[in-house]
């Protein structure tokens, strides 16, 4: 049964219309989402609306790629972003990630949910995932100063 969900709140080092960006623009996203030895975004197209689709495309140092793609479900530019997510890796499986951009000292915290993993196994391994993908976006924004 799909239920399984995480939660995570990350701070982040820039007003919430910055962090939405850095989660929507092409320029951004393929500038912060990866790192050298692990994986790189080489792709990130997106027609930002309701029902709007969005992709991604990434490249591992040996030459792998692979994609993400999915549909956008609310967006209210700068405070919530609900969108499908569905990777070639794992075709059959398709979950949601809620994101809420709340104002917090000194920029924002970013609430992430990300929910409907067929088992407890699948949402441990999308946790870290996401820890890791948060955290280039965090140091990505604190090197912007």
């Amino acid at each position: 049964m799909a239920d399984q969900a995480i939660e995570l709140e990350i701070a982040l080092s820039c007003a919430p219309e910055a962090a939405f960006r850095a989660w929507t623009s092409p320029e951004a996203v393929t500038a912060w989402w990866g790192e050298a030895g692990v994986y790189r975004t080489t792709g990130w197209s997106a027609d930002l609306r309701t029902d709007g689709g969005w992709r991604a495309d990434f490249a591992g140092d040996d030459g792998q790629t692979f994609s993400a793609e999915g549909r956008y479900l609310t967006v209210s530019v700068p405070d919530r972003l609900v969108w499908t997510w569905r990777a070639s890796w794992s075709p059959e499986a398709e979950t949601t990630i809620d994101m809420r951009f709340e104002v917090a000292d000194g920029g924002t915290l970013l609430r992430l949910r990300n929910f409907g993993f067929a088992d407890a196994a699948e949402a441990s391994d999308a946790r870290e995932g996401w820890l890791q993908i948060t955290g280039w976006l965090r140091n990505h924004l604190a090197a912007k100063g």
